[in-house]
């Protein structure tokens, strides 16, 4: 990889990982806003350097196509369960289907599969007991992959700690630990002490409003929620430990932002100080 490109993909990652998830997430959580879900339920994949997003209700599948600048894609070719859609809008296209099990949705001929569920319940409770078991914890670290496109991505380990820390390292390359208004940036072996905006932790990542919450799939161990929160707007598919509704694993797909966790630990002694 050039020296200059590899310097830009560092450059954008640091902002881009340390900024959206954490920041947007703070920013947006308000007043722990969750809507009740008598709408579609939502799934959404990554397509390449698009987004492909859809909203599924008992006679219909609505497929919204957007480019890494957010716009529409219009003039695509797109089938749902091989029914041919219609347009609906500025990079929508909707079918008439009741299909349901593992369904193929084919956008010029790329094939996705998705598993459409014959029973979704409601789980805007749920989520909402989700997140405040998410916030009332002392301390939660994940991996999280992050890409704008097929080809660039970062891997960074996250430690959040109550009540205003936050820890991140970018997988061979930089790092940066907040603590309260306070900021340090390393690059190198070298901090650099910089403000910070106040940034309540633990905040979980999907922030808030969220809308159109459904049960996915249940087991005695996981119950995989599918939701959508419209003020990015980003669509998440996360799957939650059934006993303590903690996250195990999520998936955000959102304008140039393809976002997956892997929650590894939660509750651990605190680690997070002023770098010496």
């Amino acid at each position: 990889m050039p020296v200059m490109r590899r310097q830009w993909i560092v450059g954008l990652a640091a902002l881009v990982v340390l900024f959206v998830p954490i920041v947007l997430a703070a920013a947006l959580k308000g007043s722990h806003h969750h809507t009740a879900s008598s709408g579609p339920v939502v799934l959404a994949r990554e397509d390449g350097n698009d987004a492909l997003a859809l909203s599924v209700t008992s006679n219909a599948v609505q497929v919204k196509l957007f480019g890494p600048q957010g716009k529409g894609l219009g003039g695509r070719t797109v089938t749902v369960a091989g029914t041919a859609t219609r347009s609906c809008g500025s990079g929508c296209y909707v079918a008439q289907t009741s299909a349901r099990g593992d369904v193929a949705v084919l956008v010029d001929g790329r094939r996705f599969s998705f598993a459409f569920p014959r029973e979704a319940p409601d789980a805007t409770a749920l989520l909402q007991r989700a997140t405040t078991a998410f916030r009332a914890l002392h301390s939660v670290t994940y991996v999280e992959r992050l890409a704008s496109s097929r080809r660039d991505h970062v891997v960074s380990t996250f430690t959040l700690e109550a009540p205003d820390r936050v820890e991140y390292h970018i997988h061979g390359g930089v790092a940066g630990i907040v603590i309260g208004t306070k900021r340090w940036d390393r690059s190198g072996k070298k901090w650099t002490e910089s403000a910070s905006t106040l940034l309540p932790q633990p905040s979980p990542v999907w922030g808030s409003p969220v809308t159109d919450a459904h049960v996915l799939s249940r087991t005695p161990g996981t119950i995989v929620i599918s939701f959508l929160n419209p003020g990015i707007p980003a669509w998440f598919e996360v799957r939650f430990d059934a006993h303590t509704l903690l996250p195990r694993r999520l998936d955000m797909i959102a304008v140039s932002h393809f976002m997956h966790h892997r929650y590894a630990a939660f509750n651990a002694p605190r680690r997070i100080f002023p770098p010496r």
